[in-house]
């Protein structure tokens, strides 16, 4: 059962377990009314937690207290009461522990940084990983491996040469993803279109395989280095390029997230339709809503084109009456 949660997950159980039971040893909870905890108990956790943290770190804590639970084959009592607790505490997240929204990464951006980049097989992979990453609007981790070592490589998380394949004739290519975040290890397909300009993913690609001898078995997010040894390619190591780049530039600092939303907000400014977009990112709708940026001229262009459209119809069909009304000679 363990398995069940990510390993990242799994790894805060142990001390949201502690804090829950920190808090019934500073109430005078007795231990037999620990676990299972009943559903005041639980309310009173959260009453306790809420204000002084964000909304999704409460509901983190509790998630935690349920892990706790399943393991031991213990009866979860939280129902209704306790989700209309932790909505309040939703409610009550303090300002200092609301995000900001993170800043996309833009078409802009990718022209600075292969202006800045040298010709050589490590920027060749940082711009193969970028492009890819914002056209595909992939989350990092779906692409990049967590280690530099090549012999740490686990091609059932990240993706090899293998993984590409030619998609149609127009030089589309399809990257299977072995492991994301929602699918798991069935994985998923992101697709690489080829683009007009200096930015194209599919360029970039077919550069990136061609300098660093990419074959079927070998790391797909790796380079050769200048002493000749293959390492792979890691997020730390493309943010830092990038950043460097960008920060030249009079740029913030941007994080990885930054471009799966930012090859997101470019494909909708660019007017494809986002349901479209949006299965392409395999994003699902709530969290595709949450992450649009440059919403009030998304709005726009997409209704000045639908009604466009329907003005182009009724004009049409005003004209086919009158057509239609003239009397016969």
């Amino acid at each position: 059962m363990p398995d069940a949660w990510a390993a990242s997950t799994r790894a805060r159980h142990p001390g949201q377990r502690e804090a829950f039971l920190g808090y019934c040893e500073m109430e005078g909870v007795r231990e037999d009314m620990r676990l299972p905890a009943s559903e005041m108990l639980l309310c009173g956790y959260v009453a306790y937690l809420s204000g002084s943290m964000s909304g999704k770190a409460v509901r983190d804590k509790v998630n935690g207290v349920k892990a706790w639970h399943l393991l031991l084959n213990a009866t979860w009592k939280g129902g209704e009461m306790l989700e209309l607790a932790l909505r309040g505490a939703q409610n009550n997240t303090p300002a200092s522990s609301r995000q900001k929204k993170r800043p996309p990464i833009t078409l802009e951006m990718l022209c600075m940084l292969v202006a800045k980049l040298r010709r050589d097989a490590m920027d060749a992979a940082i711009f193969y990983a970028a492009c890819t990453a914002f056209y595909g609007q992939l989350r990092l981790g779906e692409l990049l491996p967590a280690s530099v070592k090549i012999e740490r490589f686990d091609n059932s998380r990240n993706p090899c040469g293998r993984d590409i394949e030619v998609l149609n004739h127009h030089g589309s290519y399809a990257l299977h993803l072995p492991y994301t975040k929602v699918a798991k290890g069935v994985g998923e397909e992101a697709v690489l279109t080829a683009q007009d300009g200096l930015i194209c993913p599919v360029r970039a690609l077919l550069q990136h395989l061609k300098l660093n001898a990419i074959g079927k078995d070998t790391p797909l997010a790796s380079y050769i280095r200048g002493d000749g040894v293959r390492v792979a390619l890691t997020s730390n190591v493309l943010l830092r390029r990038c950043n460097e780049v960008w920060a030249a530039e009079g740029l913030p600092r941007y994080t990885g997230h930054s471009f799966r939303i930012g090859g997101t907000t470019h494909l909708l400014l660019c007017g494809i339709n986002p349901d479209v977009v949006r299965a392409a990112g395999r994003w699902s709708s709530s969290s595709f809503l949450r992450y649009w940026r440059a919403v009030p001229m998304l709005a726009t262009l997409h209704i000045e084109r639908r009604c466009g459209k329907l003005r182009r119809q009724d004009v049409r069909a005003r004209k086919k009456l009158r057509k239609l009304a003239r009397p016969q000679a």
